[in-house]
């Protein structure tokens, strides 16, 4: 959890906060009027991520097309990709959280226009939701068992202007043809896009909502964004 940290370079001169204080529900801070406005991190890990297009921190061993992946993003977008694997308490400086610090998978996260959730041993991402409740911009990479969309097929559909979802063999064409030609302007659309649906959909409280209207209203579509799906 925490503020979004969207611009990680050093040299910046963002003005500091004069004080960090808890979040309220829009997941703001005081002196931030917009979760496209990062406080300065003032980094002193010797793990002191820089920006990249699109990251994937994670495991390569769950998954042959995670190592696909990571052959074929770390040889044709060398320069805009980002790989990590951290141990889970492995921690690095964020003063944009009370602590001061953060999980270093977040931190490193949160550098990155966009991260990539693959598929591993289950076809769902656990990343995605991670990824959707910090803010952060998914691509949900698939295999031969299909796509599990939350909300598939509505305003809260992923694919909706917020992210990504495709094949494992179909994502150096989105690469090329998409994510490696964003502009600031798609990135911020895409932000805010999220953001819209991040506290009623992709937090456990959200979801929970979303699927008690869904059983109290079964046939209203307008009532909730839970839809039944066959099995992909």
């Amino acid at each position: 959890d925490g503020q979004p940290i969207w611009n990680l370079d050093e040299q910046q001169s963002l003005p500091a906060p004069e004080k960090v204080v808890k979040e309220d529900a829009s997941w703001k801070f005081k002196g931030y009027d917009s979760y496209q406005t990062a406080p300065n991190l003032n980094l002193t890990s010797d793990m002191v991520p820089d920006h990249h297009r699109i990251t994937f921190i994670g495991s390569l061993s769950t998954h042959a097309g995670r190592r696909k992946m990571h052959t074929m993003l770390g040889s044709k977008y060398k320069d805009q990709y980002y790989f990590g694997f951290f141990p889970l308490s492995k921690t690095c400086r964020d003063t944009s959280v009370e602590s001061g610090a953060s999980f270093c998978w977040r931190t490193f996260m949160l550098a990155s226009d966009v991260n990539l959730c693959p598929a591993g041993t289950a076809p769902v991402s656990y990343r995605m939701y991670e990824a959707l409740q910090m803010g952060a911009i998914p691509v949900y990479v698939h295999d031969y068992r299909g796509a599990f969309i939350p909300y598939a097929g509505t305003e809260a559909d992923i694919r909706n202007g917020m992210g990504w979802a495709v094949s494992f063999t179909g994502l150096d064409d989105l690469m090329e043809k998409e994510i490696s030609k964003l502009t600031e302007e798609e990135i911020a659309t895409r932000h805010k896009k999220i953001i819209q649906f991040r506290e009623t959909h992709f937090t456990p409280k959200g979801a929970i909502m979303q699927i008690k209207n869904w059983i109290n209203n079964p046939h209203n579509p307008e009532a909730s964004d839970v839809r039944c799906c066959s099995n992909p």
